[in-house]
């Protein structure tokens, strides 16, 4: 089987997804670091929860019951109204769980609300790095199996071992050469969304982990986290079907997001929780003034 030659654009598509996958990301790091003097360790935090907690214990438990519990995957298969509020749910539940957990137990010390921006830009830049940088490394390496004749090897042997997936390999050097620098942009504008709703629900939860009486933040944060997803599993259930359309209403509603958060819980609930800064000193002393007293006494 003869597979189409993938031109230059495609290729230069991919390694723009790796770039941006890589400087947004880092960037943010660096830029926050440099404002806050946040520990690097807050940041790490944010990634290894992410990694543990939607990579692994999230998407292994849905695969588990999607391959072993038949009626599960049936209901996901027949079911778009199950199918959204199943991976909505999930990801608000086990990401915010997450959240909680690294506030109230690995970061217990870090009382700063600028540790809750720092820990989502490490969530949301591990996840970008996941999504853009992980994805497009591999279908360049697709790129360069096809262009040098070797696609077709790996598809006779992907036959022999899993039949099942022929066709969606088959299917990767049409998806590959479709692609163009205009194609990849809604792609590298979900991925700002994600940062701005990933450091909102941060400052949210960070608010529940360290104000008495403030728990209910932390459901708050599923709920909203749910709410906000259930768009994108709209989108992979064919039920919306304008991508353009579709980033820009998500787009929308992470800016409206990170603004009330930052207004509401960052400059207003948490006004307690700041720092006493001295220098470029990684770990400042921590002060926690009462919001309700006024700046005069």
């Amino acid at each position: 089987m003869q597979y189409p030659h993938i031109g230059v654009e495609p290729a230069a598509a991919l390694m723009t997804m790796i770039a941006f996958g890589l400087i947004f990301p880092i960037g943010m790091l660096i830029f926050w670091k440099i404002k806050s003097k946040q520990p690097i360790s807050v940041f790490i935090c944010g990634a290894v929860i992410f990694f543990v907690f939607a990579g692994l214990l999230e998407s292994g438990l849905l695969g588990v019951l999607t391959a072993f519990v038949k009626p599960f995957a049936k209901l996901l298969e027949d079911s778009t109204p199950a199918y959204v509020a199943i991976g909505a749910l999930a990801a608000g539940l086990f990401e915010e769980t997450g959240r909680w957990l690294a506030f109230k137990k690995f970061l217990k010390k870090h009382t700063d609300r600028d540790a809750s921006i720092a820990y989502g830009i490490g969530h949301g830049g591990f996840e970008a790095m996941f999504v853009l940088v992980l994805s497009s490394a591999s279908m360049l390496m697709y790129t360069v199996m096809i262009n040098s004749g070797q696609f077709g090897t790996l598809v006779d042997q992907i036959a022999a071992t899993s039949p099942d997936q022929v066709e969606t390999i088959k299917a990767i050097p049409d998806q590959i050469a479709a692609m163009s620098m205009t194609s990849v942009i809604p792609g590298l504008v979900e991925r700002i969304s994600a940062m701005m709703i990933h450091i909102s629900l941060s400052m949210i939860v960070f608010c529940g982990a360290r104000i008495k009486g403030k728990g209910y933040m932390y459901p708050l944060a599923i709920l909203l986290h749910a709410l906000i997803d259930v768009p994108a599993a709209m989108y992979q259930k064919g039920v919306i079907t304008n991508i353009v359309v579709f980033e820009i209403c998500f787009f929308a509603a992470a800016a409206v997001m990170l603004v009330l958060a930052y207004k509401i819980v960052y400059k207003g609930m948490m006004s307690g929780l700041v720092t006493e800064r001295k220098g470029a000193e990684d770990f400042p002393m921590y002060v926690e003034k009462d919001p309700e007293t006024p700046a005069n006494g």
